[in-house]
């Protein structure tokens, strides 16, 4: 009997009227543009991924259509949180994590460069390698602070690291690839 899984794409039978039912079916994976249909909340930094000695002090998650026709950029999920160190020794000063998920790719990569451009002067640009396309990331330091954006699907999101020992662009970087991480394993 075929599972109903295999039924949903021809892709989906091809293996298994070649192999026979009891054939393995490999894993789906998704493609690189694929959506993320996920609460932007559940994409942001969470508490428990950040060093020891942090409390979240802000949260701002706007309510939002499904469908993004309430907003000009087609955003249909938006969360950020603010995270601060609770014991004056640690090194860093705020965490930052902003998620905005889009009805689209293309709406996200319009949000981004908006993003980029609305990036306030006293910011210098500089460039780190979190594993996406060069065009995909905009990283911006300034007295101790690192800001990393980025965009991936439908998701533009950034992350804001404040450092007491000066601007920490592998902080952020690490960051930023743990949110990438979620997100591709978002995609359907």
């Amino acid at each position: 009997m075929l599972r109903r899984s295999a039924l949903r794409t021809v892709g989906g039978l091809l293996p298994l009227l070649v192999a026979g039912c009891d054939a393995p079916q490999r894993p789906r994976t998704a493609s690189p543009e694929a959506p993320v249909l996920r609460p932007a909340q559940q994409l942001a930094l969470a508490l428990a991924e950040l060093p020891p000695g942090f409390r979240q002090v802000d949260e701002l998650a706007p309510m939002l259509s499904a469908t993004g026709p309430d907003d000009p950029w087609g955003r249909v999920s938006a969360y950020s949180v603010t995270y601060a160190p609770s014991e004056p020794r640690l090194d860093f000063g705020d965490i930052m994590s902003s998620v905005n998920a889009y009805s689209s790719a293309q709406y996200a990569q319009l949000a981004f460069d908006s993003w980029q451009a609305a990036v306030p002067r006293q910011y210098r640009a500089t460039t780190v390698d979190v594993g996406l396309a060069p065009a995909d990331v905009a990283a911006y330091v300034r007295d101790g602070a690192c800001l990393l954006g980025f965009r991936t699907r439908n998701v533009m999101a950034s992350v804001l690291v404040t450092h007491r020992t000066g601007a920490s662009v592998e902080h952020a970087a690490r960051f930023v690839r743990l949110l990438v991480e979620k997100i591709s394993r978002s995609a359907r």
